[in-house]
């Protein structure tokens, strides 16, 4: 009796392994035919390798990893059209406020266009990142070095500049504020009082008087 339950015991052991490594093969071949048929127009699910269980395991893992590969490619892509898409949205909108305000206080159709070509110009120039808002995370320090940078080059063509040390550029700098001017803009008027100095970094102003040009103002001028 005690050889019988040895018996039946072993059998009972061997049944279990055997029904473990049956749904073991049916597992994998699942998963092979599962990943081979979309790759194969479904001629894998015909493949003699479905027929051996243990040699299904390093095809499937050949077919998950182009899987995974195809979806962080074409994830990153999908995310880099959505801020594409974000920016050209947030512009648009930007534009449409400003056409309702030009249209709601009925602004005269030539100072429009001069709006909206300025608009569209210093967003050509700045993709829409606000600079002040920017600077204002990082801390004084940084803020300091990143305005010299950015105004670098005011420091280095005009003589005014030479001789200062450091520190001045640094709190000069901090000073500064960068704008951009569309063809045909006007920075001062007759008779007006002016309450701070510009400097031209890019382009050229012209003076005019009596609806004349008396001088023209570039970059190091």
């Amino acid at each position: 009796m005690k050889n019988s339950r040895d018996y039946c015991t072993a059998a009972g052991s061997c049944l279990g392994v055997g029904v473990a490594v049956k749904n073991f093969a049916l597992f994998f071949t699942g998963c092979y035919s599962t990943l081979s048929s979309p790759t194969s127009c479904g001629y894998g699910l015909f493949s003699k390798c479905s027929k051996h269980p243990p040699f299904l395991v390093f095809p499937c893992l050949v077919f998950i990893f182009p899987a995974l590969l195809y979806a962080t490619i074409f994830g990153n892509v999908t995310t880099i059209f959505q801020q594409m898409y974000a920016n050209t949205n947030r512009y648009h909108e930007m534009l449409n406020s400003v056409r309702d305000f030009l249209k709601l206080y009925q602004v005269p159709k030539g100072l429009s266009e001069r709006v909206m070509d300025y608009i569209a110009s210093t967003w050509s120039m700045s993709r829409g990142i606000d600079t002040e808002k920017v600077l204002q995370i990082c801390p004084k320090d940084m803020r300091a070095d990143i305005c010299v940078h950015l105004n670098r080059k005011v420091f280095k063509e005009h003589p005014a500049f030479r001789l200062a040390s450091d520190g001045c550029l640094r709190a000069l700098a901090m000073e500064f504020q960068t704008i951009h001017c569309a063809p045909g803009d006007l920075i001062y008027h007759a008779g007006e009082s002016v309450d701070s100095l510009c400097f031209v970094v890019s382009g050229s102003l012209e003076v005019i008087q009596d609806d004349e040009v008396v001088a023209i103002l570039g970059c190091k001028t």
